[in-house]
């Protein structure tokens, strides 16, 4: 493996921690985004939702977030049934 793969797989698991944390500060860090804190929960808990790499039970609890504050998935489609997961 040379040393960009290895660059990717850090960066790629650097970005699900963050992700699977919810971290608001680490995550303005990494994006070029003037997102609002509440702009950036709401994509992390998209993200989350969304990332078959992270846990069910972090998932849904992403998607009961989603659902009790009326958002859709990611790509605009409407959120699965609670309990269900994207794959």
């Amino acid at each position: 493996m040379n040393c960009s793969s290895m660059t990717w797989i850090v960066e790629r698991d650097e970005r699900l921690k963050i992700i699977k944390n919810l971290d608001i500060q680490a995550a303005k860090k990494m994006l070029p985004t003037n997102m609002t804190d509440t702009g950036l929960l709401i994509a992390l808990h998209k993200l989350r939702y969304e990332s078959p790499q992270i846990e069910s039970e972090l998932r849904n609890k992403s998607g009961k977030f989603l659902r009790a504050n009326g958002f859709c998935r990611i790509n605009g489609l409407p959120l699965l049934p609670d309990g269900e997961l994207p794959e």
